[in-house]
This record gives C-alpha cells, sequence and structure tokens, in this order.
C-alpha cells in the first residue's frame, strides 16, 4: 500500500539566477539542472502522492521538486549511482535522499516543529483567513524565474559540445 508521508517540511524554495545559461539545443530540465541558484524564501510543505512536487501548507500551491537520489547496495542495477530529477520549472525545493535497495534510508529535508508551523500560520493568515499575500508573494517569484529563463533563451546559445562539433564541421569544409 502507498503511504504519502504526513509530516510537514520547512524548505527552502529555490530560484535560478538572471545569469543562467540557456543553451538551446538541450531540454530545460538539463539547463535548470547546470544553473546556479538563489534562495527566496522559505516555505513550509507536505508531499503529495506525485513525487514531483510537495504542497505549500496555506495556499496549497504546487511546487516543483529537485531531488538528488544515490543508490547504493550492490545488487541495485546502477549502485553507487547518483541520479537527479530536476524539474523543468526554474523555482524548486531542492534535496537529496538515499536510496539503499529499495528502500529510502534518509533525506536532506527537515521537519517543522508545531512551533515553526504555528508561527508560519500566524505570519502568512490573515484575520479574515486569506492568505493572498503569500499566494502573490509565491506567484511573483515563479513568474521572475521564468522571466530570467526566458530572456537567456533569447540569447541562442548552444552547449560547448554542439559548438564544438559545428567548429570541426566548418574546419573539415575549408580542408576540403
Amino acid at each position: 500500500m502507498f503511504h504519502i508521508d504526513s509530516a510537514v517540511y520547512k524548505c527552502d524554495l529555490l530560484s535560478i539566477t538572471p545569469d543562467i545559461r540557456v543553451n538551446i539545443d538541450e531540454p530545460k530540465k538539463e539547463n535548470i539542472k547546470n544553473a546556479d541558484t538563489v534562495v527566496v524564501g522559505t516555505i513550509m510543505v507536505k508531499p503529495t502522492i506525485n513525487p514531483k512536487y510537495f504542497r505549500e501548507i496555506i495556499t496549497k500551491k504546487l511546487i516543483p521538486v529537485y531531488r538528488i537520489t544515490k543508490r547504493n547496495g550492490s545488487g541495485l542495477p546502477y549502485g553507487g549511482k547518483i541520479f537527479y530529477k530536476a524539474p523543468d520549472i526554474p523555482c524548486f525545493i531542492k534535496y537529496s535522499e538515499t536510496q539503499f535497495f529499495d528502500e529510502y534510508q534518509g533525506n536532506t529535508l527537515k521537519k517543522a516543529s508545531a512551533e515553526e508551523v504555528k508561527n508560519y500560520i500566524e505570519r502568512y493568515v490573515a484575520s479574515d483567513g486569506t492568505c493572498n499575500e503569500l499566494l502573490d508573494k509565491l506567484n511573483e517569484i515563479f513568474k521572475r524565474a521564468e522571466e530570467y529563463y526566458e530572456e537567456a533563451a533569447k540569447k541562442n546559445t548552444y552547449s560547448d559540445e554542439t559548438q564544438i562539433k559545428s567548429l570541426i564541421k566548418t574546419m573539415r569544409k575549408r580542408q576540403g
């Protein structure tokens, strides 16, 4: 039976930086994986049935997850390797986990205390029960990160691998 973790986690929300290099010949996930990031906020989230997302506890906004999984165990097909599951949205929560055979032995997520959750709710839920300020803040952060990505993509940069192949091809054409 599938079990969803009911814990609340206190996580840094990361965004790509404005100076991201977007290689138009690579998938968006690969560009995001290689990007520098900056912490743009701290949020409280709960896991969802979809491992690609967590849900912010007040606004219920889905937050993309960037998972780094280290697999250990000689019986695993890829034992001892690290797998990167970058999101295709440039604003996310990032954590690492360790898998030993079919069991996950731990991760870098930090469970929130009852006091931390209480303070978080008091900070972001208005007296009338609305959470518009937090939702607006999150939407703005996500919008800004997407704008950084789109602006960098307009530069039409290619990966070093593609540029090298092009240079060699050009050189060979000149040689006859």
